[in-house]
């Protein structure tokens, strides 16, 4: 009986585990596509500095750079 018992709190765990590591999953996958939009307005003020036709060239790059990484077409 005591090996029934251990085998459902067993079980039990693993499952709460499993459940605890989905929704940290989509609180990590929802903090990081927080982080990316924030770092996308951010991104003109950092090349202010630069002519606009060169500003907006980075800027251009850097948006394909996040659509590719988004793809998962890296390298």
């Amino acid at each position: 009986m005591t090996q029934i018992i251990n085998f459902f709190k067993t079980l039990i765990d693993f499952l709460v585990g499993v459940v605890n590591f989905v929704i940290t999953l989509v609180q990590d996958l929802v903090n990081v596509v927080n982080m990316l939009g924030e770092t996308v307005l951010r991104l003109p003020s950092a090349f202010a500095w630069l002519p606009g036709a060169v500003g907006s060239l980075l800027l251009a790059l850097f948006t394909v750079v996040v659509i590719y990484k988004f793809l998962g077409r890296e390298g």
